[in-house]
């Protein structure tokens, strides 16, 4: 019987262990590494991914995304403008907005509920603001159920909606939905 020395053993099983294929450790690596290698970064309007580019790049953006940015109902009840407002909300991370607003019950209705878009934005740190649109909810037959929408593309960087009643005494509820559209 041959006496294999304790070093040679040693030495062999170092061999075995270090030859042995790794198996399990991390992200399997990319195949197509450098310049043209496609990125996706998805987060939500709340919370926007910086970029920075830089030399030649394509940035694609995803088609489609819309976000509902308002959705409530509120009750309009003087003609005087102001009695109820929405905002101001931001719209700087979209491309287009639009507001749909819908009559739901009225009390001593025989006009159209007003409302009124403004935009705000910032000129040299200071904030302005300005009446970007009126429109009205029809009121033919009774005009419970009656609807109104308007898209408006680079809105500014926040709006603000302001609802009255033309007609002294009435009260509408009014359904408002506000979506905001990034491609």
């Amino acid at each position: 019987m041959r006496i294999v020395p304790l070093k040679s053993v040693t030495v062999l099983a170092a061999i075995v262990i270090l030859s042995a294929p790794s198996v399990g450790h991390g992200q399997q690596s990319d195949t197509r590494p450098g310049p043209n290698t496609p990125v996706q970064v998805t987060n939500s309007a709340a919370n926007p991914v910086p970029v920075t580019i830089q030399g030649n790049a394509t940035v694609t953006v995803a088609a489609g995304t819309t976000e509902t940015l308002i959705s409530q109902f509120i009750t309009v009840m003087d003609t005087f403008d102001g009695n109820h407002n929405i905002g101001p909300f931001s719209v700087k991370n979209y491309k287009s907005v639009r507001i749909v607003a819908n009559r739901g019950s009225c009390t001593g209705c025989a006009d159209p509920v007003r409302v009124r878009v403004y935009t705000r934005g910032t000129v040299g740190g200071t904030t302005v603001g300005n009446q970007l649109d009126t429109f009205l909810i029809d009121t033919a037959d009774g005009g419970v159920g009656k609807s109104a929408s308007r898209e408006y593309e680079v809105p500014g960087e926040s709006l603000f909606l302001s609802f009255s009643n033309p007609a002294p005494g009435s009260t509408n509820e009014v359904g408002v939905l506000v979506f905001g559209r990034r491609d």
